[in-house]
């Protein structure tokens, strides 16, 4: 058996999830599946780099996604990179790759061929509840 078999792809599948028995989320199914299917189509990924991505949202648009999701206003708020600097080296040089490279995923066309990818607004209405507000002392 090689490693870029259908059966290997199925077997290493199945051990993750052997390893995470409470199930994956679905950002794993969906990593799964693209696992599986480079492993079922590998021809089609050959020489090619696929990068993995349901939206492309601006930090504002997710502030809405949750906005909606809360009931109340959720803020976005960008921190200038030299601030993170001061705590942190690498993420700082992560966050200005963010800024100046960045990612070049192109979400219309992975969800032509995937087309139940899960959207920020899917998974935080599955997945997330807003904080409870602090009671306030009597």
């Amino acid at each position: 058996m090689t490693g870029n078999s259908p059966l290997f792809a199925r077997r290493v599948t199945k051990r993750f999830q052997q390893r995470c028995p409470q199930g994956p989320t679905r950002r794993f199914t969906t990593l799964r599946w693209f696992h599986a299917d480079a492993f079922d189509a590998s021809a089609d990924y050959l020489g090619r780099t696929v990068e993995i991505a349901a939206d492309a949202l601006t930090g504002p648009q997710m502030a809405e996604v949750f906005t909606r999701a809360a009931g109340r206003p959720v803020r976005f708020h960008s921190q200038p990179t030299d601030q993170l600097r001061a705590h942190s080296e690498e993420m700082a040089a992560m966050f200005d790759w963010f800024n100046t490279v960045g990612f070049r995923a192109d979400p219309a066309a992975l969800r032509a061929h995937h087309p139940n990818l899960t959207t920020l607004a899917t998974w935080v209405h599955d997945h997330w509840s807003a904080p409870v507000e602090p009671t306030q002392p009597s």
